[in-house]
């Protein structure tokens, strides 16, 4: 009875320091609660250290198939889920029926003239036709990665960047050189509660040969007398234009 009692006693604790296999990813948006959270080349404590993040720290990652593991959206490594604040939660892995199904519905919405707010509308809306006569169009982003660096000395945060990938069709491109603009909206507000919004842009000029590119947007507050205490970054948009 003792040799059966320590056997169930052992198999329980085996199972229980096993990894957890998650059976669908989620996107998470995190922030970092430790003072210093080392970056790993593979998900384990005893991999190369291949850089750090600091404490409130924000950005994005993706669940990995152990639960303590997180991939950064940008491809730097891994993290463990055990020294961040999970802010957000988003599915990200669906079945294959209904992920082809919403890949051949994905509909855009038309870019707006003036930027109001944070939040959007996400009502489905037609996209124009694809003729000779059409000067830009919204493009798909394929996926993005936000990061947020907080200063340890002001404990306020210095800069952002949102990185957007974006995969590009030949349906409607007929010109040698392409302009890609992407844009964004960054709501800071620093320890007195005031509030700043800032329109961010970038646009580049790639060949038509080109199917898949990425375009960085980032964020650098103005001089600000207090430290900016919170930030807030839109999802983003991109438009091409022959």
């Amino acid at each position: 009875m003792i040799l059966l009692r320590s056997f169930i006693i052992f198999m329980l604790f085996l199972i229980t320091t096993q990894p957890y296999q998650l059976s669908a990813a989620e996107r998470l948006e995190v922030e970092v609660g430790s003072t210093i959270l080392n970056i790993r080349e593979i998900r384990s404590t005893s991999s190369p250290v291949i850089g750090v993040l600091n404490q409130g720290d924000r950005l994005t990652v993706t669940t990995t198939d152990m639960r303590d593991w997180l991939d950064l959206d940008d491809g730097r490594g891994f993290i463990s889920i055990n020294y961040v604040n999970v802010l957000s939660r988003t599915p990200v892995l669906l079945a294959p029926p209904e992920e082809e199904s919403i890949a051949k519905t994905q509909l855009s919405l038309p870019a707006k003239a003036l930027v109001t707010g944070l939040t959007e509308n996400n009502t489905d809306l037609p996209l124009p036709a694809c003729s000779p006569q059409n000067t830009d169009y919204q493009l798909q982003i394929k996926s993005s990665s936000k990061t947020c660096r907080k200063n340890l000395s002001t404990l306020g945060y210095e800069s952002c960047q949102l990185v957007l990938n974006l995969s590009l069709t030949s349906a409607c491109i007929n010109s040698e050189q392409l302009k890609i603009t992407c844009s964004a909206t960054a709501l800071a507000i620093n320890s007195q509660n005031n509030q700043n919004l800032y329109e961010l842009t970038n646009t580049r000029l790639i060949n038509n040969s080109v199917t898949d590119t990425s375009i960085l947007l980032d964020w650098l507050p103005i001089s600000e007398s207090t430290a900016i205490q919170k930030i807030s970054l839109s999802d983003g948009q991109c438009r091409i234009s022959k």
